[in-house]
Protein backbone atom coordinates (compact mmCIF):
# COMPACT_ATOMS: atom_id res chain seq x y z
CA UNK A 1 0.00 0.00 0.00
CA UNK A 2 1.43 3.36 -0.92
CA UNK A 3 1.52 6.33 1.45
CA UNK A 4 -1.22 8.21 -0.39
CA UNK A 5 -3.67 5.31 -0.14
CA UNK A 6 -2.85 4.77 3.53
CA UNK A 7 -3.35 8.49 4.23
CA UNK A 8 -6.70 8.49 2.40
CA UNK A 9 -7.98 5.50 4.39
CA UNK A 10 -6.61 6.90 7.65
CA UNK A 11 -8.27 10.28 7.06
CA UNK A 12 -11.59 8.60 6.32
CA UNK A 13 -11.26 6.51 9.48
CA UNK A 14 -10.61 9.61 11.56
CA UNK A 15 -13.59 11.42 10.02
CA UNK A 16 -15.88 8.55 11.09
CA UNK A 17 -14.81 8.52 14.73
CA UNK A 18 -17.46 9.64 17.14
CA UNK A 19 -16.88 7.34 20.08
CA UNK A 20 -14.13 7.75 22.65
CA UNK A 21 -13.89 3.97 23.12
CA UNK A 22 -13.09 3.55 19.43
CA UNK A 23 -10.52 6.27 19.00
CA UNK A 24 -7.39 6.44 16.86
CA UNK A 25 -5.27 4.69 19.49
CA UNK A 26 -7.70 1.75 19.54
CA UNK A 27 -7.51 1.44 15.76
CA UNK A 28 -3.71 1.44 15.79
CA UNK A 29 -3.60 -1.17 18.59
CA UNK A 30 -5.78 -3.40 16.40
CA UNK A 31 -3.50 -2.76 13.41
CA UNK A 32 -0.26 -3.43 15.32
CA UNK A 33 -1.67 -6.64 16.81
CA UNK A 34 -2.85 -7.82 13.40
CA UNK A 35 0.57 -7.09 11.89
CA UNK A 36 2.24 -9.00 14.71
CA UNK A 37 -0.05 -12.00 14.10
CA UNK A 38 0.45 -11.75 10.33
CA UNK A 39 4.19 -12.36 10.76
CA UNK A 40 3.34 -15.91 11.83
CA UNK A 41 1.03 -16.60 8.87
CA UNK A 42 1.53 -17.25 5.16
CA UNK A 43 0.09 -15.54 2.09
CA UNK A 44 -1.00 -12.33 3.79
CA UNK A 45 -2.39 -9.54 1.63
CA UNK A 46 -1.15 -6.61 3.68
CA UNK A 47 -3.22 -4.07 1.74
CA UNK A 48 -6.40 -5.85 2.77
CA UNK A 49 -5.19 -6.46 6.32
CA UNK A 50 -4.24 -2.82 6.89
CA UNK A 51 -7.43 -1.51 5.28
CA UNK A 52 -9.60 -3.86 7.33
CA UNK A 53 -7.90 -2.84 10.57
CA UNK A 54 -8.18 0.88 9.87
CA UNK A 55 -11.82 0.64 8.85
CA UNK A 56 -13.13 -2.05 11.20
CA UNK A 57 -15.05 0.40 13.44
CA UNK A 58 -16.42 2.89 10.92
CA UNK A 59 -19.93 1.50 11.25
CA UNK A 60 -20.07 2.17 14.99
CA UNK A 61 -22.81 4.64 15.80
CA UNK A 62 -23.09 6.26 19.20
CA UNK A 63 -26.01 4.91 21.15
CA UNK A 64 -27.26 8.47 21.43
CA UNK A 65 -27.20 9.03 17.69
CA UNK A 66 -30.52 9.99 16.13
CA UNK A 67 -29.60 7.67 13.23
CA UNK A 68 -29.41 4.55 15.37
CA UNK A 69 -32.51 2.41 15.28
CA UNK A 70 -33.37 -0.18 17.85
CA UNK A 71 -33.01 -2.81 15.09
CA UNK A 72 -29.42 -1.75 14.35
CA UNK A 73 -26.98 -3.46 16.64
Amino acid sequence: MNKETFAMIENYMISCMNDSAHDKEHIYRVLYNALRIAKTEENINYDILISACLLHDISKIKSTSKYRSKDFV
